[in-house]
C-alpha cells in the first residue's frame, strides 16, 4: 500500500495511465493553454489601448492645466507692470524723478533677479492673444 502511495506522489497521472489517456490528457492540457492564451491575449489588446487612451488624455489635461499657469503668470506680470507705471507716475510727481531706473539696479544688485527684456507688456498681449487662437 505504501509502495501504491508512492508511486501516486512521485509519478504524474499520466505515467500511470494508458497511450490513449495520455492522448486525451494531452489534448485537455493543449485545449486549455490555448484558452488561457485566447483569455490572456483578449485581456492585453484591450488594456493596451485603455492605457494609451489614459495615458494621451492625462497629458492633454497636464498641457491644459500647463496653459493656464501660464497665462496666469503672463496677467501678473502684466499687472505688476502696470504696478510699476503707477508708481513710477506718482513718484514722478512727487520727487520729480521717476527712480524705475534706481529701483531696478537695486533688485539686480540685492536679488540677483533681473528682467530678461523679452517680456515687455506688448510681447505678453501678443503672446496672450496667441494663446487664445490655440
Amino acid at each position: 500500500m505504501r509502495i501504491i502511495i508512492t508511486l501516486v506522489l512521485i509519478l504524474p497521472l499520466s505515467a500511470l495511465a494508458s497511450a490513449s489517456e495520455m492522448a486525451d490528457e494531452t489534448m485537455i492540457e493543449v485545449t486549455m493553454i490555448r484558452a488561457i492564451g485566447l483569455v490572456a491575449a483578449a485581456f492585453v489588446a484591450g488594456l493596451v489601448p485603455s492605457l494609451a487612451g489614459w495615458a494621451i488624455q492625462r497629458a492633454k489635461f497636464n498641457e491644459q492645466r500647463f496653459r493656464d499657469k501660464y497665462e496666469m503668470a503672463l496677467r501678473d506680470l502684466l499687472f505688476l507692470y502696470q504696478v510699476e507705471k503707477f508708481y513710477v507716475q506718482q513718484n514722478y510727481e512727487l520727487v520729480g524723478a521717476s527712480g524705475r531706473n534706481t529701483v531696478r539696479r537695486r533688485v539686480v544688485d540685492e536679488t540677483s533677479l533681473s528682467l530678461s527684456g523679452r517680456f515687455t507688456p506688448s510681447a505678453i498681449e501678443k503672446e496672450l492673444r496667441n494663446s487664445k487662437e490655440l
